[in-house]
């Protein structure tokens, strides 16, 4: 899986970018918000993608704001590694991904571990 990215928009004022993540396998047509009552992707005008899950707003703390590879470092950090694993392992139907035991605690009240799990 190679995670790739497009800087989407910034914010000056705010220090801030939009930062869209997706992979070779899950594309961000996999990924855009879809209108619920066409079920076709939601597109600006020039036709391009106008969101997707995985747009992220990404505070730039340093000042100066980083360039180069150090930015490309920066935002790659952000990236949602897991999550993607996770989807490409859904799309393969020869692991079992099922969430069926999750199923069954759906609304009953748990208490939680009170020692963080390491």
């Amino acid at each position: 899986m190679q995670i790739k990215y497009k800087i989407m928009g910034f914010s000056a004022e705010e220090h801030t970018i939009v930062v869209r993540y997706y992979t070779d396998v899950t594309t961000e047509e996999d990924l855009a918000d879809i209108d619920p009552e066409s079920g076709e992707i939601i597109r600006h005008s020039d036709g391009s993608i106008k969101n997707c899950r995985t747009d992220v707003n990404i505070t730039l703390w340093d000042v100066p704001v980083l360039t180069g590879s150090d930015l490309d470092e920066f935002i790659s950090r952000h990236a949602p590694k897991q999550w993607f694993e996770i989807l490409e392992k859904v799309k393969d139907p020869a692991i079992d991904t099922t969430l069926s035991t999750i199923e069954d605690m759906v609304g009953v009240e748990f208490e939680a571990v009170s020692e963080p799990i390491v």
